[in-house]
């Protein structure tokens, strides 16, 4: 009976002299110090904070106008209903009253001032003839002397 085994990864495969951790060379190998690549490193990481304080002061100044922005908001909407009550204050009865005696001359109606129509005949309306009426008026007269 064959097995189909492959030897190249098989533990057994390799010789006891290979195996043994005695014999193993263990290379470690250094990097040799580079400067350039660490000042190339305190380069960028020196930018990074110097960007993110400048992105720290902006948000800041940012933030301070949008306050001062939103306090000149409060003050503008307070001066807004402060000149709407004084229009109203202004456009009340008894200011235009006042202001319609001492500019025009005008005064109140009096009792005797009304002048009362009487209406006795009923419901009447007097056309005047002398207008010529247009085509379409006679229509619509001719159409509601139908339905009267």
């Amino acid at each position: 009976m064959t097995f189909k085994t492959n030897l190249a990864y098989s533990r057994d495969a390799l010789p006891r002299e290979q195996k043994s951790p005695a014999r193993i060379k263990r290379v470690r190998s250094f990097r040799k110090f580079n400067p350039i690549r660490s000042i190339f490193a305190v380069l960028i990481v020196s930018g990074l904070l110097v960007f993110l304080i400048f992105s720290m002061v902006r948000m800041n100044e940012m933030v301070f106008e949008v306050n001062s922005l939103e306090k000149e908001y409060r003050v503008q909407q307070s001066e807004y209903i402060r000149l709407n009550c004084e229009l109203e204050r202004k456009m009340g009865y008894l200011n235009l009253e006042e202001y319609a005696k001492a500019k025009w001359g005008m005064k109140k109606q009096s009792s005797n001032q009304i002048i009362y129509v009487n209406s006795s005949l009923g419901n009447s309306i007097e056309i005047d003839e002398e207008n010529s009426k247009n085509i379409l008026d006679s229509f619509i007269d001719a159409i509601n002397n139908l339905f009267s």
